[in-house]
């Protein structure tokens, strides 16, 4: 599974194969993973900081898993392709690059003034490679064009956005009157 971290493009050729196990040990060490990244940007060691850190394993892993069904449905929309293990492929195989930037920023900083700048920097290019790899795994996976593929995730990510906005927002207006009559 780290021959994603060396060579992002030799792993989009295993995960070609669409192997479930492989899939779900690759999410399930993302989600480990970024459970330490978490960990470690909180910096709080104490059992606050492992809930935090055994709360973001569950929600990394369940939030995957859900973005890949969401998406499945979005390529079942658009294409009439409906094919679940392609599209938590694609986000597991991105994603776990992505876990891998957020550990390496969130090392860099605990450096003080640059390790901010630094930190960044990684995050922004370990963001841009797994993004990338899910692009790609969705067109090679799904047999869609580039295009197609960047439809079905801005659908998904925007449904997504649009349901929490709202959720959000009917939380905060549920409580506000609570906090009001303080």
């Amino acid at each position: 599974m780290f021959h994603l971290l060396f060579d992002p493009l030799g792993a989009i050729a295993i995960a070609k194969k669409k192997s479930l196990k492989n899939t779900i040990l690759t999410l399930l060490l993302g989600s480990v993973v970024m459970a330490v990244a978490s960990l470690l940007m909180l910096r709080n060691y104490s059992g606050e900081g492992f809930l935090t850190a055994l709360l973001m394993i569950i929600l990394f892993f369940v939030a995957t898993l859900f973005m890949a069904f969401l998406l499945k449905i979005s390529f079942k929309i658009l294409t009439g392709k409906k094919d679940f293990i392609a599209a938590l492929t694609a986000l597991t195989y991105g994603y776990f690059f992505g876990a891998f930037g957020f550990l390496i920023a969130s090392i860099l900083w605990l450096i003080p003034s640059i390790g901010s700048i630094l930190g960044g920097i990684v995050l922004t290019v370990a963001l841009i490679i797994s993004h990338g790899m899910v692009l790609k795994l969705g067109m090679i996976l799904y047999k869609e064009d580039l295009l197609m593929v960047i439809v079905a995730l801005c659908i998904t990510y925007m449904a997504l956005f649009v349901a929490a906005y709202f959720s959000i927002s009917q939380f905060i207006i549920e409580h506000f009157d609570k906090i009001a009559t303080f």
